[in-house]
């Protein structure tokens, strides 16, 4: 018999034996706890912001080749 890894229907409060959800997962090895602290080491953030463009400036008509599928 197989198992479902994260299973499409979401339902993980119970255990089941064809499903196993990500929140259900666990570690095989012991984990060091210094690295189980609340507070991070580095702290990096990722500054983004959003761009509009004009449909004229991403798309050029005639310029796109033809595929079949």
């Amino acid at each position: 018999m197989f198992q479902v890894l994260n299973p499409l229907d979401a339902i993980c409060d119970k255990p089941r034996v064809e499903a196993i959800c990500v929140s259900q997962l666990r570690n095989a090895k012991k984990v060091d706890e210094s690295i189980l602290q609340e507070r991070p080491d580095v702290k990096i953030f990722l500054p983004f912001r959003f761009l509009f463009y004009k449909p004229e400036e991403l798309f050029k008509a005639n310029t796109y080749n033809r595929f079949l599928a």
